[in-house]
């Protein structure tokens, strides 16, 4: 009965052990600032809350899930996340622009890799 108990003890203690370390373990949310520019008009502009090594696009639907009236259209590519439109603004609709689809850009710089690769900071 002793070694019962004994063995009992151990077992809640390391349960107990593991308990407090869970949160540790919990993934930490950082602030982006995200500001969405259409063709004629500003779509989004505030910040949203991702959790830590979240990408651009994670970023962007995070922007899409707080605010009703933006809207995306994602499609899978053989290079990844494709951002096909935003608000039914496709890419391919202004044929006329030397630049037609959408674009990201991170403090002001270019990335050079795709919207869902990219990781954001806080």
């Amino acid at each position: 009965m002793k070694s019962f108990k004994k063995t009992l003890s151990v077992v809640l203690a390391v349960l107990m052990l593991v308990c407090a370390a869970i949160p540790a373990f919990a993934a930490e949310e950082i602030t982006v600032s995200l500001r969405v520019e259409g063709i004629e008009k500003c779509l989004y502009y505030g910040d949203v809350a991702v959790e830590n090594g979240a990408t651009a696009l994670d970023a962007l639907k995070a922007a899409a899930d707080k605010d009703d009236s933006l809207t995306l259209t994602v499609t899978e590519s053989q290079y990844g996340a494709y951002l096909a439109a935003i608000n039914d603004l496709f890419a391919g609709s202004q044929t006329e622009k030397k630049w037609d689809g959408w674009m990201f850009r991170v403090n002001d710089e270019a990335i050079s890799v795709g919207i869902d690769q990219y990781a954001v900071k806080s």
